[in-house]
């Protein structure tokens, strides 16, 4: 800690176990993903169910002037198809969540 760092201005330091670079650990803590920096893979997704099992996503790309717009379709518990389109690539994927 800084001698600046009070009680009314405290600092934040976020990390990674193992350790990873600083903007990679705030990146994890942000975005809730890991960000693979040498590649320039990495988006913030926001989005909303739109009906009870489809929910509909906007991202923005990290380090890109790209925008991605996303739509998942839930199966069934844990189960769904999203497909997303972006200005470059477009693709589906099948995902399965593990809910604790």
């Amino acid at each position: 800690m800084r001698e600046s760092c009070t009680a009314r201005r405290p600092e934040v330091e976020a990390y990674t176990n193992p350790l990873t670079t600083r903007d990679r650990a705030w990146a994890v803590l942000v975005t809730g993903s890991d960000v693979n920096f040498g590649q320039g893979v990495g988006a913030l997704d926001l989005g909303t169910y739109i009906a009870p099992r489809i929910f509909l996503s906007y991202g923005i790309s990290l380090y890109e002037a790209e925008n991605v717009v996303g739509l998942r379709y839930d199966l069934k518990k844990g189960w769904g198809i999203k497909a997303t389109s972006g200005q470059r690539e477009s693709g589906i994927d099948v995902s399965y969540t593990i809910e604790k």
